[in-house]
């Protein structure tokens, strides 16, 4: 089985293509010309999905079984400051991706990765929350998100392809920026840890919620859908449970001998926040998927992996 990851170079690529090379898949990695692939592939490629003709070259030379579409501008921080690049990406690069598959390889499986924050205000608080519900976005990047859900959909109902989405809660695991919060406060606390910063860290709201799930356990998700999934139906993938950031916060914290002072900064706060939403993951667990990491051992990797780095 042939399978083509766009978006490699990010932090979910590599454990994509871990996961597929250890099932007996050919892994083939498409990235941006700046970025660089430092795993394991059969290929790489140079693609930029908002340019429709790379999208065709790539397709034409790999032609792909499955194709699991990673690439995206997935921050919502960055959705506020440059609304036009994420719609561009998210969007537009998307009916790009789907329109050359249409024409190149119409009979390849297709997986769409989306996001929670597609569900934004559609549920109630702590209530796990279904794929059937209506979405109501309430940020840029939700917007995006949303809108891929609704093309790949279309997609599959109007033109019979094989594709397929997911609604993915937030993910964590070694090798994610810190520009993340959960990876931001690991890094954080390492180097307090290490003195090379003062015993002091600067949050935003760590009241809020979230469903946090291991990088390790989302990619298998991934792998599972395509083989076992429905065309033009979407997936949640996520732990179905949810923690505070203040008590993830204090979990990081433990792993260090170091005294750390939690200091408010407003000016970390999200213009808007999406309440907290815990996914029902009955669809993906009729699959045949089930969770493996604990969200301690998820954050006690992350910690370790910075204070051995920096």
């Amino acid at each position: 089985m042939k399978s083509l990851i766009t978006g490699a170079a990010g932090f979910v690529g590599r454990y994509l293509a871990q996961e597929l090379e250890i099932s007996g898949y050919e892994v083939i990695a498409a990235k941006l010309p700046f970025e660089n692939i430092d795993f394991k592939c059969s290929a790489v490629y140079d693609l930029d999905i908002t340019k429709p003709a790379d999208i065709v070259n790539t397709l034409e030379s790999v032609k792909p079984d499955v194709i699991f579409h990673l690439a995206a501008q997935s921050s919502v921080a960055v959705s506020w400051k440059s609304p036009h690049t994420t719609m561009e990406v998210n969007v537009c690069g998307v009916v790009n991706l789907l329109e050359a598959v249409r024409d190149v390889c119409p009979s390849a499986c297709v997986l769409l990765v989306g996001s929670s924050e597609e569900y934004g205000l559609a549920g109630e608080e702590n209530t796990a929350i279904n794929e059937d519900i209506y979405v109501k976005p309430c940020n840029i990047y939700a917007v995006s998100r949303a809108t891929q859900n609704m093309l790949g959909r279309v997609y599959a109902d109007s033109y019979n392809m094989n594709v397929m989405m997911t609604r993915s809660f937030n993910h964590i695991g070694v090798g994610q920026a810190s520009s993340f919060v959960i990876s931001d406060f690991c890094r954080q606390v390492a180097e307090i840890e290490r003195e090379i910063k003062l015993p002091e860290m600067y949050v935003g709201n760590i009241k809020t919620s979230r469903d946090f799930s291991d990088v390790r356990d989302v990619v298998k998700a991934y792998r599972i859908i395509t083989e076992k999934g429905t065309k033009g139906c979407t997936y949640n993938v996520g732990s179905g449970k949810l923690i505070t950031i203040e008590n993830v916060l204090e979990t990081i914290i433990g792993f260090a001998s170091k005294d750390v002072a939690v200091k408010i900064d407003p000016g970390k706060y999200r213009p808007s926040d999406t309440p907290p939403l815990k996914a029902d993951t009955t669809l993906l667990k009729a699959l045949g998927w089930k969770p493996e990491y604990s969200i301690e051992q998820s954050l006690h990797d992350m910690y370790i992996h910075w204070y051995n780095s920096i």
